[in-house]
C-alpha cells in the first residue's frame, strides 16, 4: 500500500469517528432535573424544553410526563441540545380526569434561572454545560398555597 492511500483512509477514518463522537453526543443525557413530591398529594409533573422531540397530551415540546406520588421523587435527563427547560406541575386528579390537563390548569412551574430552578417568575434559561444535576422540591405548604 502507498503511504498516500494509507494517510487518506487515516483521514477518513478520524472524519468519521469524529462525526460518530458528534451524533451520538446529541443523544446522550447532558443534565438532569429530579422532583421531590414532599407534599401530602399526588401530582402529574411534565418535563418540558425547546427541542424535544415528543409532543403528547397537547403540550408542545414535552419530554416526559410522570406520576409522582406523595412522598416519592422522579428525575428526567434532558438531552445535549435542549434549552429553556420548564418544569410543569399539575393536579394529578383533575389531569386524569380530563385526559390531559389544559395549559391553564398549571398550577405551578418551575424555569432554570441563574443557576437553579425558581418559580416560573422569571425570565427561563438554559443551564450552561452538561453534567449537572438540579432538584426541586415541592413543600406541602407550597401545594396548598398553589391550590394544588
Amino acid at each position: 500500500m502507498s503511504s498516500i492511500f494509507k494517510k487518506r483512509n487515516m483521514t477518513r477514518l478520524a472524519l468519521l469517528s469524529g462525526v460518530f463522537v458528534f451524533a451520538t453526543s446529541q443523544a446522550q443525557a447532558c443534565y438532569t432535573v429530579k422532583f421531590n413530591n414532599q407534599s401530602k398529594a399526588d401530582v402529574k409533573v411534565v418535563w418540558v424544553a425547546v427541542g424535544c422531540a415528543g409532543v403528547t397530551s397537547g403540550l408542545t415540546f414535552t419530554c416526559e410526563h410522570k406520576d409522582v406520588k406523595a412522598g416519592e421523587s422522579k428525575s428526567y435527563n434532558y438531552n445535549w441540545g435542549v434549552t429553556s427547560p420548564v418544569v410543569k406541575v399539575y393536579n394529578k386528579t383533575l389531569y386524569d380526569r380530563l385526559f390531559h390537563a389544559n395549559v391553564a390548569d398549571v398550577a405551578i412551574q418551575y424555569i432554570f434561572h441563574s443557576g437553579r430552578f425558581v418559580d416560573a417568575s422569571a425570565e427561563v434559561q438554559s443551564p450552561p454545560s452538561c453534567g449537572k444535576s438540579y432538584t426541586i422540591n415541592l413543600s406541602e405548604n407550597k401545594r396548598k398555597k398553589s391550590g394544588l
